[in-house]
């Protein structure tokens, strides 16, 4: 089973509204990536919503009133990406904007591609889920879902599996995971246990997410 990483983004949520501050620092977070990857972003500021985006890099940062999103597009292996630099800016956003936190969050996107060579995936969702059971015959099933929210000690998980389809509606392309680690928690961590959890957390949760669509078999 072929698992990619899609995206990853850090989300910062605030006890008050960051909008209108962040309008008159827009300028200080653009200099941090150009530090970074000596590359020019786009700003964008609107009255609701300031978006911040580097094509290059895949990177984007979007402030709403209370909430910031710091993510990172690029579909590559996640030892590959510049995890580095890129919690250098989720910080360096955090201390720009000074304003105090009520919790952030960890999300990672995966894609599990589904074809003929590889359709446990598929068979799985029929195995967790007993369609059977809500009067829906197993041989009517093209393709099943899931959400599931949990608690895990200090932390707030939630696991999302949705199939995805080509043209033909008949036809499964691929699973999209969205998996989300949430800490109710005043501030965010130094950098260094920032960068070993982010990497920690990709990990169980990529090996959730394979057990989780790895099909058994009797």
């Amino acid at each position: 089973m072929e698992i990619q990483t899609k995206q990853i983004n850090v989300t910062l949520a605030y006890a008050e509204d960051v909008l209108s501050f962040a309008q008159i620092k827009t300028v200080e977070i653009r200099n941090i990536i150009i530090d970074l990857w000596d590359k020019q972003p786009i700003i964008q500021q609107f009255p609701d919503i300031i978006a911040i985006l580097e094509p290059t890099q895949q990177l984007n940062i979007v402030i709403q009133n209370r909430k910031v999103i710091i993510a990172n597009n690029e579909i590559k292996p996640f030892d590959a990406r510049e995890l580095d630099k890129f919690l250098q800016l989720v910080r360096s956003v955090g201390d720009i904007l000074s304003k105090k936190i009520i919790a952030y969050g960890y999300n990672y996107t995966f894609i599990c591609p589904v074809n003929e060579e590889s359709k446990d995936a598929a068979d799985r969702i029929k195995q967790i889920i007993d369609f059977e059971k809500i009067g829906i015959s197993g041989t009517d099933i093209i393709a099943g879902g899931l959400n599931v929210i949990y608690k895990d000690a200090d932390k707030q998980l939630q696991v999302s599996v949705a199939p995805q389809f080509v043209d033909n509606v008949d036809q499964l392309a691929f699973f999209i995971i969205q998996c989300n680690v949430h800490f109710s928690v005043d501030q965010l961590p130094i950098f260094s246990e920032l960068y070993s959890n982010f990497k920690k957390e990709h990990d169980n949760r990529r090996s959730f997410v394979e057990n989780l669509l790895h099909k058994e078999t009797s």
